[in-house]
């Protein structure tokens, strides 16, 4: 398999690929996953996510909680870019980035280690525990990229 994001560096030997159905994911150096989701005979849908695009961590993790989520998780994007998130009763209240608070954020999913957030297709922030009190952060789009070509292959 060879991957080309640039048009002008092909990479060839890019780890472990995976398909499952309609879905090939393969991982890209360094650390990142691309994700390719057939969408008929000569199209695929691409999601691309950085192994953390964001880490975060629980400022008060003792404090008393509803939902093992709950509380004001802090850090940043891309260690450079501050964000902060609000979480109470297992639903996020607010989401602060670059020092401009959102409230409304649309459905909060939790699904065991993972949880959730925002108003697809256009904002979506997925949180994944890494343990207690950290989590890492990956902001979602539904489709970060479009392929179509013809299902031949050269030589």
């Amino acid at each position: 398999m060879e991957y080309d994001y640039s048009r002008r560096n092909p990479q060839k030997g890019v780890g472990q690929t995976i398909i499952s159905g309609d879905t090939l994911t393969f991982g890209t150096p360094p650390g990142f996953v691309i994700t390719l989701t057939k969408r008929g005979p000569t199209a695929a849908a691409a999601h691309s996510l950085s192994e953390a695009d964001g880490e975060l961590v629980r400022s008060s993790p003792s404090a008393p909680q509803s939902s093992e989520w709950d509380g004001t998780w802090i850090g940043s994007w891309g260690s450079k870019i501050a964000a902060k998130i609000i979480i109470n009763g297992g639903k996020v209240s607010e989401y602060d980035y670059r020092g401009y608070p959102r409230q409304d954020l649309g459905k909060t999913i939790i699904s065991g280690d993972t949880l959730t957030f925002g108003t697809p297709p256009g904002f979506v922030i997925r949180l994944i525990k890494r343990g207690p009190t950290a989590v890492a952060a990956h902001y979602l789009s539904e489709i970060d990229g479009e392929f179509c070509g013809n299902s031949s292959r050269s030589n």
